[in-house]
């Protein structure tokens, strides 16, 4: 189906009663109003979920953030930068590695926290995709919490609804037995009379 709006498309989810996960709802936002290419977010969800430095350095060249060519230098220059804090921000790594002549040399490789990930992406001066992303997911999360609270409200009135019916049911059958209870009764007296 097509949409309009994003205001169309919760309306058709509001009114359809259909839940759906954020990452749907992006999706499809993204494909109504922006057209922005997201084809790394599945990849990208996954990487940033985390809560540790794990995010390899070389996922900054992946994304078209840096060119790592240069080294560790580059990479430590994207730190400062930033002024990311070691073991907080990121983890320094030495890792050791053969030389073809003999001996061995040590080589930094870093491993940013995906919070930190997150903003080399948003100010990369490579690439403006990201940064558009996150506005792209900024506003997706205000529409989709509009939509959440619109399919409670929702869901409330149709359950409200559906309490008041069953309560007047009841009603009804109270008053029927009610009117049982009577005429049983003076069926009873009548045949006491009789008696």
């Amino acid at each position: 189906m097509t949409y309009k709006s994003i205001n169309e498309y919760n309306t058709y989810l509001v009114e359809n009663q259909i839940q759906i996960n954020i990452i749907d709802f992006v999706k499809e936002v993204n494909k109504i109003k922006y057209n922005i290419d997201i084809s790394f977010i599945d990849e990208f969800i996954e990487l940033v979920s985390k809560d540790n430095c794990c995010i390899h350095h070389n996922m900054l060249e992946k994304y078209g953030i840096c060119n790592i060519k240069g080294g560790s230098k580059d990479i430590k220059r994207i730190l400062e930068q930033n002024e990311f804090i070691e073991n907080e921000d990121y983890q320094l790594s030495k890792v050791a590695e053969l030389r073809p002549q003999g001996g061995t040399s040590y080589k930094n490789e870093y491993y940013l926290h995906p919070e930190s990930f997150k903003i080399c992406l948003m100010r990369s001066q490579k690439t403006r995709k990201y940064a558009k992303y996150y506005l792209l997911l900024e506003k997706c999360i205000k529409y989709y919490n509009d939509y959440q609270i619109e399919l409670t409200e929702n869901y409330i009135i149709k359950l409200k609804s559906k309490i008041i019916k069953k309560d007047d049911e009841i009603d009804e059958r109270n008053l029927k037995i009610d009117e049982q209870i009577v005429v049983n009764l003076l069926m009873l007296i009548e045949k006491v009379i009789k008696k």
